[in-house]
């Protein structure tokens, strides 16, 4: 776990973020509410390849919208000094894919 973890602002196009995914090799984004590139934003919610996928398919096309139109938001939030152990009992007891 990172304790800044890299995250793209509410407002980008899904355009932007999947080229960014795709530059990084991201299977997974957080979304912020950073105002800025420099400001680190609260998480908001977390795209995945799927959420795209998803878009696409429904769309037929990449769709022109941000990532705040399909972010995903019911997320589990921990702190950075957390241990694995506890972060695997929240997974498991929440049943969540993410931790963020």
């Amino acid at each position: 776990m990172t304790a800044y973890p890299i995250s793209v602002r509410k407002d980008v196009s899904i355009f932007d973020a999947t080229n960014f995914m795709a530059r990084h090799d991201f299977g997974n984004l957080i979304v912020s509410d950073g105002d800025d590139e420099r400001e680190d934003g609260q998480p908001l919610g977390i795209i995945s390849e799927r959420d795209i996928m998803r878009e696409i398919a429904k769309e037929k096309t990449l769709p022109d919208k941000q990532v705040r139109d399909i972010q995903y938001t019911n997320f589990e939030k921990i702190t950075p000094g957390i241990s694995v152990l506890e972060a695997a009992r929240i997974m498991i007891s929440k049943k969540a894919r993410l931790l963020v």
